[in-house]
């Protein structure tokens, strides 16, 4: 699923949207896990512009439910979890 991702329109099949709707999407989908009995929640993200967007749905949920000591949610993309691994691959190191 992508975030404002006008710059692909050029690619049959992109989707955007706004981020006001994709941060409301993602709190949607947050509050029914949370409905539904689940309290530890990751997010993993796999495109850069869903970063801000993703961390403001993850904020907004934690404080609708502070109450909720036992609830849980983390956000982080593929890329930061990977890092060393990635950055372990020699093929993928510029050669100067």
């Amino acid at each position: 699923m992508g975030r404002c991702v006008d710059h692909h329109r050029a690619f049959p099949g992109t989707v955007s949207v706004s981020n006001p709707i994709y941060v409301r999407l993602l709190v949607d989908l947050l509050e029914s896990l949370i409905g539904a009995g689940f309290r530890r929640i990751f997010l993993l993200n796999a495109h850069g512009g869903n970063i801000t967007p993703g961390r403001m749905a993850i904020y907004d949920v934690q404080i609708g439910h502070r109450d909720m000591a036992d609830l849980w949610l983390a956000f982080s993309s593929w890329w930061q979890i990977a890092e060393p691994q990635v950055a372990a691959i020699e093929e993928l190191q510029a050669k100067w």
